[in-house]
């Protein structure tokens, strides 16, 4: 599964907001382990860093372009070997590991 993650920079429930804030486009992979379906491995990369949404959004052709690359690098041997190993807490509710 691949993920695209927009957000800023900062808690954005307590900063005061201006059209200038910066955010970050990161793009990320989860593999689930056919053996422990309990257990995920995670890789991610920060895409872009910086100034403000209208900044990142004057790149986005590029920004999504270098996503799908890094995405068709991300072969589950790769996400396997170079990412870090996380729960995977949705199959646990699934199999009543963990409850509301």
């Amino acid at each position: 599964m691949e993920i695209i993650d927009i957000y800023l920079d900062g808690d954005w429930k307590v900063i005061d907001y201006r059209e200038c804030l910066p955010c970050r486009f990161d793009v990320c992979s989860y593999y689930e382990i056919p053996s422990d379906k309990c257990k995920m491995r995670k890789i991610s990369k920060v895409i872009f860093n910086g100034d403000s949404f209208l900044s990142m959004a004057s790149k986005i052709d590029e920004l999504l372009r270098t996503s799908l690359d890094v995405f068709d690098e991300w072969v589950p041997e790769v996400v396997v070997s170079a990412g870090e190993e996380i729960e995977n807490t949705k199959r646990m509710y699934e199999d009543g590991k963990l409850s509301y």
